[in-house]
């Protein structure tokens, strides 16, 4: 039973290092915004962002009927649908591949705006996007932020988290209007950072409805640098969402699922010397980052100490057996010979 649940463990991994999921995870979401970072430093990242993203579109959001609506973000927003998130029909799914074919690496990085911007697309649909959802409940959809960025953004790291958190914070019984101007006044603090030229008004803030649950934001780094590496972790634990990290790491997830199929071969083949070394250096092995291969990584591992738990005590078992007919072996002899020294006598 336990081999049996560590198969399924193996193909799970490999089924979440393989496509788009291998990059930005699974979309656990009904309906969700991605926010693509397009500052000049995504420049040498980019053609592999949308290479990837069109895969996504494709594999995760046609198929499962996702919800969707991406924005671009450098020293400003660009908008894919400025009217909200549509449904990942064909024709949509065709029209986002254009839009994704003409983003350009260039600006800075307006981080803040770009989640502001992505948490109001999910709290308003517009008269024709709730025609489309033919009697769906948009207010009870779970819903997703997905950031892809390289870095930090262009004003404090934990000036733009505090942010986040006043705004991720706001109860469910707050007066809407204030919940309205406490964004505003969020988004007009991130923007201050900026220079007049790249200020970008969010007017649709006042149009904000009231927060019944805030969405998680999926952050996916495509960075080394240990400071943004450290916030983009910060943020999606601050929002409950999943981090995502791939950058260098493909080597690594690859090595590990080698060990996983060797270590299965040797089980099927009951070499127990060889299965042993495969069992260490899986156990061994270091943490991946990002999140959805972490969790199945952990998994994976206790159920190999489960395996090693129960070998062991299966050959205590088998060694107790055996001592337990020596024992009895060893009394019938002695028996034999005073039986023996009796009839002697």
């Amino acid at each position: 039973m336990v081999v049996k649940t560590l198969k399924r463990y193996v193909k799970r991994y490999e089924w979440l290092t393989t496509g788009s999921r291998k990059y930005f995870g699974l979309i656990c979401e009904e309906c969700i915004v991605i926010l693509i970072d397009t500052s000049g430093s995504m420049d040498a990242h980019l053609n592999e962002i949308k290479t990837y993203l069109k895969l996504l579109i494709w594999e995760q959001l046609h198929r499962n009927k996702v919800f969707f609506n991406m924005v671009g973000f450098s020293s400003t927003l660009l908008e894919w649908q400025a009217s909200g998130v549509v449904m990942a029909d064909e024709i949509y799914c065709h029209d986002a591949i254009a839009w994704i074919d003409q983003l350009k690496a260039t600006g800075g990085t307006c981080t803040g705006e770009a989640i502001l911007c992505g948490l109001n697309h999910l709290q308003i649909m517009n008269s024709s996007n709730i025609k489309e959802m033919h009697d769906v409940n948009f207010n009870e959809m779970s819903k997703g932020i997905y950031l892809i960025t390289d870095g930090k953004p262009d004003v404090s790291c934990s000036s733009l988290i505090k942010n986040i958190n006043e705004v991720w914070n706001l109860t469910p019984d707050s007066n809407v209007d204030s919940q309205n101007t406490k964004i505003a006044k969020t988004s007009k603090t991130l923007n201050n950072t900026t220079s007049k030229k790249d200020k970008i008004k969010h007017t649709k803030a006042s149009k904000l409805v009231q927060l019944h649950k805030c969405p998680p934001i999926h952050t996916i780094s495509y960075t080394n640098d240990q400071t943004a590496l450290s916030f983009l972790k910060k943020l999606s634990n601050l929002t409950n969402g999943r981090f995502h990290t791939f950058l260098d790491m493909t080597s690594t997830i690859n090595v590990f699922l080698d060990y996983l199929l060797q270590s299965l071969s040797k089980m099927n083949t009951n070499e127990n010397d060889n299965r042993s070394t495969y069992q260490k250096d899986i156990l061994s092995f270091p943490n991946i980052q990002s999140d959805d291969i972490r969790l199945i990584q952990k998994e994976i591992r206790t159920t190999y100490r489960t395996l090693i738990c129960l070998k062991y005590f299966q050959d205590v078992y088998k060694e107790t057996k055996l001592l337990r007919k020596r024992v009895k072996s060893g009394a019938k002899c002695i028996g034999l010979v005073i039986a023996l020294a009796k009839n002697s006598n």
